[in-house]
């Protein structure tokens, strides 16, 4: 889990290691890196504000284009928010991430 720079390390990470990291929870990510081997069935949140004035929603929303043509089922939350996170998204993502 993690937020601007964090949510995508955390989305490079969990990738790189999907043993360790079965559930990945991105809060405004910038990029990410993908390794060779995917593993789809790994769960991940996204979250990201439609005025974000970092790191702009159309490289997120390119970002999710591709972990869906790459076999993800991203669920993706979008908020006319900017920099921050949705209190009403941390709680959906923390319910995410604690599902069984």
């Amino acid at each position: 889990m993690g937020f601007s720079d964090g949510a995508s390390y955390a989305l490079s990470v969990g990738m790189a290691y999907p043993k360790l990291f079965r559930t990945i929870v991105a809060f405004s990510p910038g990029y990410a890196f993908a390794p060779w081997n995917l593993d789809t069935t790994q769960r991940i949140f996204i979250s990201h504000g439609r005025r974000h004035p970092i790191l702009p929603a159309d490289n997120t929303r390119r970002m999710v284009e591709g972990l869906e043509r790459a076999g993800f089922e991203p669920e993706v939350h979008w908020f006319n928010g900017g920099h921050e996170i949705d209190p009403q998204l941390k709680k959906a993502a923390f319910d995410f991430a604690l599902a069984p």
